[in-house]
């Protein structure tokens, strides 16, 4: 059996792609609030909130994609491969019926206005709807 070396470096190379996947996710909130300070407070809002929706789907798509980078590594680590390409293969479905139930659910409860119920300030919800209709 191989040595599994956990090394700063080795440990950079794993965390590091994560960590940037919602490091650029935090960038477009950013460019999008910067943006729309310029418009009104309303608007900042409206869009905040919408980001904050998007963002937590978003982590959960990252956290379930990293359990199963887990689950894969471990498999290749006990050089089972067929259970790696089957994990693999049970990833790519189960992320696709996520995105898919996700964007539905989402779509579904911001279209019947579900999820603008939530928002007390009628000018807040103007802009947080259409703009989570669009992210």
């Amino acid at each position: 059996m191989s040595h599994l070396s956990i090394a700063p470096r080795n440990l950079l190379r794993v965390a590091l792609p994560i960590s940037l996947g919602t490091l650029v996710q935090f960038f477009v909130v950013l460019t999008d609030n910067y943006f729309l300070a310029s418009v009104n407070q309303d608007a900042i809002n409206g869009a905040g909130n919408a980001g904050l929706v998007y963002l937590t789907i978003s982590m959960i798509a990252i956290g379930s994609g990293s359990a199963f980078q887990i689950l894969i590594a471990r498999r290749i680590g006990e050089r089972r491969p067929e259970l790696a390409h089957a994990a693999l293969r049970s990833s790519m479905v189960i992320h696709l019926a996520l995105g898919v139930t996700w964007a539905g659910v989402v779509f579904l409860s911001n279209h019947f206005g579900l999820l603008g119920a939530l928002i007390g300030d009628p000018n807040v919800r103007a802009v947080f709807e259409p703009f989570l209709g669009i992210r």
